[in-house]
């Protein structure tokens, strides 16, 4: 979403007319937040923001689900 996503459809055929494929790449971490991210950046940060400094003996990473880099 957002200006980026607003101009991707005419970046893509622009690339395409010299045949460059545009392929967007998307990080693990990135798509198991995603579904946070549904009302502007400060509704994702309170969303996060409750996760990440929620007070438990599970961690951030188990919470999150995620697979982050070693």
């Amino acid at each position: 979403t957002g200006p980026l996503n607003d101009s991707i459809s005419t970046l893509r055929a622009t690339l395409a007319q010299t045949n460059i494929r545009l392929a967007l790449i998307d990080r693990p971490e990135d798509v198991n937040i995603r579904h946070f991210a549904s009302g502007g950046f400060f509704s994702f940060w309170e969303r996060m923001r409750k996760i990440l400094f929620a007070k438990s003996t599970i961690s951030v990473h188990q919470q999150l689900s995620l697979k982050l880099p070693q």
